[in-house]
């Protein structure tokens, strides 16, 4: 669900919740910690820089982002090394 800000994401905290910094060049995205070492239904953050396919991308790395603030997509998917691997499609967190 889109939260307005940092704050926001906070309350009620839920996997797949997300935020856009106000520049809409960066999501931050809540997920599932699945790393053995975590308790089990632990919920972490991962700040990913995006582009829309008309924006140009000066970064080396960047996630391209269909554009819908609501429910979007963004790809490729997302590793968070030992912590969880999957995809933010249609606003839905999709774990591999």
């Amino acid at each position: 669900m889109l939260k307005k800000d940092w704050d926001d994401l906070h309350k009620d905290l839920k996997v797949g919740d997300w935020y856009f910094f106000s520049d809409y060049r960066t999501i931050v995205l809540t997920y599932p910690n699945a790393h053995p070492q975590h308790f089990e239904g632990a919920i972490e953050f991962v700040s990913l820089p995006i582009h829309t396919a008309d924006q140009t991308d000066e970064r080396k790395v960047s996630w391209l982002w269909d554009g819908n603030k609501e429910a979007p997509t963004i790809s490729p998917s997302i590793n968070v090394r030992e912590r969880w691997h999957g995809w933010l499609t249609k606003g839905e967190i999709i774990t591999v």
